[in-house]
């Protein structure tokens, strides 16, 4: 997920949270343990990987910026965690929640171009027939849609 930060006034020590809610499965019941990642600031490509002004129609699996296409569940140096690992249990095509993911400093993860990305990733799970759903910027729910609320400086 991208956010652009470019009309904003920001200053290098404000702080973001990121919330993303969590719509269920696709199918079945799963087990299933998930991680939010920020790009660093100042990230430059790699072979193949897209700079910060990918769009939807133009990412994919292998050019996404720090993905690690040799391991699903894993992401290059040029992003860092944020937040714990995040274990769910049970998960059916009912089971919702929102869940936060503290960025600390902004200064770390913006571009050049003003721009934060996150990448989530799955970190395991149970049975490979369930898929994890997340509501996106399209969600026909306005509350359910992917946040970064920035905490400016007092």
């Amino acid at each position: 997920m991208q956010f652009d930060l470019s009309t904003l006034t920001l200053t290098p020590t404000d702080t973001a949270t990121f919330t993303i809610n969590l719509l269920g499965t696709s199918s079945g019941t799963a087990d299933f343990t998930f991680a939010a990642f920020a790009l660093d600031a100042g990230y430059t490509p790699g072979t193949g990987k897209l700079d910060t002004d990918w769009t939807e129609s133009t990412i994919t699996w292998n050019n996404a910026p720090a993905n690690n296409t040799g391991d699903r569940s894993a992401v290059t140096s040029d992003a860092t965690q944020i937040g714990s690992n995040v274990s769910l249990t049970n998960v059916t095509t009912s089971t919702t929640g929102a869940y936060d993911f503290e960025l600390g400093s902004l200064s770390n993860y913006l571009q050049t171009d003003d721009t934060v990305t996150i990448i989530l990733t799955m970190i395991s799970q149970s049975n490979t027939s369930p898929i994890l759903r997340f509501a996106s910027s399209e969600s026909e729910t306005a509350s359910l849609r992917p946040t970064l609320t920035i905490v400016p400086e007092p």
